[in-house]
């Protein structure tokens, strides 16, 4: 009779056992001060400033797509308040102030690009 195998390949031993014994197909590698600069582990001032260039791509884009959504919210809540305004003359005062908020917020994001 054959012995039954589980999927790990195995046969007669419970994957848990296998599973702290070394491989021997894993080859060893010392870790020296050349091999990491070779993969570009260490933190030395050019590494540094690359990270702070991406975060600071990241976080412009971020703003970027945040401005855009909520100069459309805007435009369409502004031209809706106008709408209620036509009906109800109290809300004028509050649609002027709402229009110059909804402009900020539109040239806000019109004018992203400047630094």
């Amino acid at each position: 009779m054959a012995k039954a195998s589980n999927s790990s390949g195995n046969s007669n031993k419970s994957g848990l056992t296998t599973a702290s014994e070394p491989d021997n197909k894993t080859s060893s590698e010392e870790v020296t001060s050349e091999s990491v600069n070779l993969r570009g582990g260490n933190m030395d001032t050019k590494n540094n400033n690359d990270s702070e260039a991406v975060m600071r791509e990241w976080r412009t884009k971020i703003l970027n797509g945040f401005l855009i959504v909520a100069a459309g919210i805007a435009s369409v809540m502004t031209v809706a308040t106008i709408l209620d305004a036509i009906s109800s003359p109290g809300l004028w005062s509050a649609v002027i102030v709402y229009v110059i908020l909804a402009l900020l917020v539109v040239v806000l994001a019109t004018f992203r690009e400047i630094d």
